[in-house]
């Protein structure tokens, strides 16, 4: 038997129906007010239209979408409840087979120790740091952002940068620095080396200039162009010039006169690698003679690359030379001289010095003996006239020697054995010193004459 029900009953029914559309009202607008619900869809006419909802975190949700880092959402216990594209790119992977696993198996092992020290300071506000992903037998070096989403949502959101390309960046540049160390390296030891050996070339040409400064030589050296390059003291003595400024100049430019000249030839023959040593010439700068010499400076390979001219100061030599040649000169005049007196005397004369060798006759003698007296010059006196020996004659000629003076003697065999001879015996005085002796004889009887 149907119930019917009363007034009473109907409008305690319709109060409770009215009570829990009021109960769907509230919760949809808190869902609205919370971000819950993206769109409405209202029935007007029989038709429906939506209506989308947009409020602040969806306007984030965009945003993180589209983030160029990658971005995650991780439960306490580390199950990934939301992955952005750019992780997924980062990865290698997609939300299907990301979303519900646990972080822990896509970090390396190697850096499960710092993510876990991360993970659980960033509870208690923001962690940072650096750790390495690894998913699909890929590595990955990632930087990573960790911020606790409490008290909205029980997790952490994480930001996550890929740091590959500045990895390879840096292990790029750290092999260029490895290089770059490493030829520093090689400069600083070249350098070093170079810096012993600019010493040691330092010391040689010290060493060099100290040896060219003590000659009494004026010495210079050029290079293939003819400049100056290296010169000793004696040029700025001779020459009244500073060496600096001559060094890196070249002979013609220094002195003008040297153009054509055969300095300038001679120093072009020895930078072709003669040796050359010319006849002195009267310098027209310093008024000298010069005897000079030039010698080819060549390396290991016979290749010459300088001309060493040494230049020596004859001139009291030439001056004394020239003295030396008039004086010969004089002499040669002299004894000729006294060869046209000798052979113009009547007289018999001989010369001897004081080893009793001949040093000169006159015509006279030549043709009584029949010698010449080139061949007599330097015989002595008993090999042109053994029978002289321990005479009388031989006695007057040690006195004169001796110093003693004698008047006019008439002797036999003075100077022809068979022969009477009126002989006049003088000393040959020189600067005061007997040097020898002057027989001047007169043939007073010949052997027929004598005997009849």
């Amino acid at each position: 038997m149907r119930e019917t029900l009363t007034k009473e009953d109907l409008l305690v029914l319709e109060i409770e129906a009215l009570k829990r559309q009021l109960e769907e009202y509230k919760d949809l607008v808190s869902a609205i007010k919370h971000g819950e619900v993206d769109a409405l869809a209202i029935t007007k006419n029989g038709t429906p239209d939506i209506f989308t909802l947009e409020s602040t975190d969806y306007v984030y949700r965009v945003l993180v979408e589209n983030f160029a880092e990658g971005a995650l959402n991780i439960s306490e216990d580390g199950i990934i409840v939301y992955a952005n594209f750019a992780f997924e790119t980062i990865i290698g992977s997609s939300t299907t087979s990301i979303m519900g696993v646990n972080i822990e198996t896509i970090i390396d092992p190697a850096s499960k120790k710092e993510f876990k020290r991360l993970f659980q300071k960033s509870f208690s506000g923001k962690s940072k740091g650096e750790i390495v992903l690894t998913y699909n037998g890929k590595s990955i070096p990632v930087y990573v952002s960790l911020s606790s989403l409490y008290p909205r949502f029980p997790g952490i959101g994480i930001i996550i940068t890929d740091l590959s390309e500045k990895k390879k960046q840096e292990e790029k540049f750290s092999k260029q620095k490895l290089v770059s160390d490493e030829l520093e390296t090689k400069v600083q030891q070249r350098t070093a080396e170079l810096t012993d050996k600019n010493k040691e070339l330092q010391r040689q040409k010290d060493f060099i200039e100290a040896v060219l400064n003590s000659s009494h030589d004026i010495i210079s050296v050029y290079d293939q162009e003819m400049r100056y390059v290296l010169l000793n003291h004696k040029v700025e003595e001779f020459y009244k010039l500073d060496r600096k400024d001559l060094i890196s100049k070249k002979v013609t430019e220094a002195f003008p006169h040297s153009k054509g000249s055969a300095i300038e030839q001679n120093i072009q023959s020895c930078l072709q690698g003669n040796f050359i040593n010319d006849e002195p010439y009267l310098s027209p700068l310093i008024n000298r003679w010069l005897q000079p010499y030039y010698i080819p400076v060549k390396d290991d390979n016979g290749v010459t690359y300088n001309a060493l001219m040494i230049a020596r100061d004859v001139t009291e030599m030439y001056d004394a030379n020239k003295s030396l040649e008039r004086k010969n000169k004089a002499l040669d005049e002299s004894k000729s001289f006294l060869k046209q007196i000798l052979d113009s005397s009547i007289e018999i004369i001989a010369v001897l010095n004081r080893n009793l060798e001949f040093m000169t006759v006159n015509k006279k003698y030549e043709l009584l003996m029949n010698v010449r007296r080139e061949d007599l010059k330097g015989k002595h006196l008993f090999e042109v006239n053994p029978q002289i020996k321990g005479t009388y004659g031989h006695e007057c000629i040690l006195k004169i020697l001796a110093g003693e003076s004698l008047r006019n003697e008439k002797i036999q065999g003075i100077v022809k054995s068979n022969m009477m001879f009126d002989t006049y015996f003088i000393p040959l005085v020189i600067r005061k010193k007997i040097k020898g002796v002057i027989i001047m004889s007169r043939i007073i009887e010949e052997p027929d004459t004598q005997r009849k």
